[in-house]
């Protein structure tokens, strides 16, 4: 996947002031836990904002913790940006469930 203008890094380094603009999760009570086999979730999608076409990454770290009714949040990251036009890499596209999102569910070690 090639990223136009990729900002994450400056983000990472703190050189962004904005970084609520890029990361933040629904003021929601988040959904009940994961099943107990599945401590971390992460999904991966795209977004078509005007010209761009935003790739969000969704982390939900201790996914099966929590109690019955709320689990932990679900936090969303802009990672990069990919033209309109570009369709995302072979990698992506073969990873996604549907046209628009990849889910990867990391089991308990």
């Amino acid at each position: 996947m090639d990223f136009d203008g990729s900002f994450l890094p400056e983000l990472i380094l703190g050189n962004y002031p904005c970084i609520p603009h890029f990361v933040g999760c629904e003021v929601v009570d988040p959904p009940p836990p994961n099943e107990r086999s599945v401590q971390h979730q992460i999904q991966i999608s795209h977004v078509t904002k005007g010209a761009l076409r935003l790739v969000v990454v969704t982390v939900r770290l201790f996914a099966n913790s929590g109690v019955r009714e709320h689990g932990p949040p679900t936090y969303e990251v802009v990672a990069g940006a990919l033209p309109v036009s570009d369709p995302g890499s072979t990698i992506f596209r073969k990873n996604c469930a549907s046209q628009n999102s990849a889910t990867i569910a990391l089991p308990l070690s």
